[in-house]
């Protein structure tokens, strides 16, 4: 009976030593369970970039003590991280990450939940411009891909694909939400205005008076102290 309870205490430990390994803290980030391999080769011979920035940055993410480089895929929606060896890998889109980075810009990314244009969901790396106690302001930067064109004729010759950046799109989450999805600030003044209905008028008064648009991010956190006071 003894040698039962033995064995029984082992293979428990053992179970739970396999679950913690397979199923670690976010928080821990251990690089062999939330790397996985990225391909560089796919957008080549391709003019203008996919990336926010070309250039790796140091960074901090989530609570980790050392630094890591990365830079910000907006056409694969993912975050490239370099090890010291040389390897580009990307972190695991399945985790929350929030990433400050280390250099003069003291920039900070945060993997959030939105919802698009046709109001479904989808997880996507922001940058955090602004927070007050009453809410956050993000940007999602934004990318179009226009694929290259065969050569049809000496009258027609080939063109390469490329990448054209486009304006970010802002987003608000107030306190309170939780997990609710960060929601889209239009750029059309009358879709903007309809998203606060019953002070539709008031916030239309105050934007033509201090004649503020939509599409510039002081003006935006002017609009949104004036709707939602600090």
């Amino acid at each position: 009976m003894k040698k039962n309870y033995i064995l029984l205490t082992i293979l428990c430990s053992s179970v739970l030593v396999s679950a913690q390994i397979s199923q670690p803290r976010n928080e821990s980030l251990n690089e062999l369970v939330y790397y996985v391999g990225t391909n560089t080769d796919k957008y080549n011979n391709t003019t203008g970039s996919p990336y926010i920035k070309e250039a790796f940055s140091p960074a901090k993410i989530n609570q980790l003590p050392q630094i890591h480089l990365v830079r910000f895929n907006i056409a694969e929606n993912t975050i490239e991280v370099k090890k010291a060896d040389g390897t580009v890998m990307s972190l695991d889109k399945t985790y929350q990450y929030r990433i400050v980075l280390q250099d003069s810009t003291q920039k900070i990314y945060e993997t959030r939940t939105y919802l698009d244009e046709k109001e479904k969901e989808k997880t996507t790396f922001f940058e955090k411009l602004h927070q007050e106690t009453t809410y956050s302001l993000y940007a999602r930067a934004r990318i179009k891909y226009i694929p290259g064109r065969p050569e049809k004729s000496s009258y027609e010759p080939s063109v390469p694909a490329k990448f054209i950046a486009l304006e970010p799109i802002y987003y608000i989450t107030k306190p309170g939400n939780g997990k609710v999805a960060l929601q889209m600030l239009p750029k059309k003044k009358k879709t903007f205005l309809a998203r606060f209905k019953s002070r539709a008028k008031e916030v239309d008064k105050y934007i033509k008076k201090q004649r503020l648009r939509l599409d510039k991010k002081v003006d935006i956190i002017r609009i949104l102290n004036f709707l939602y006071p600090p």
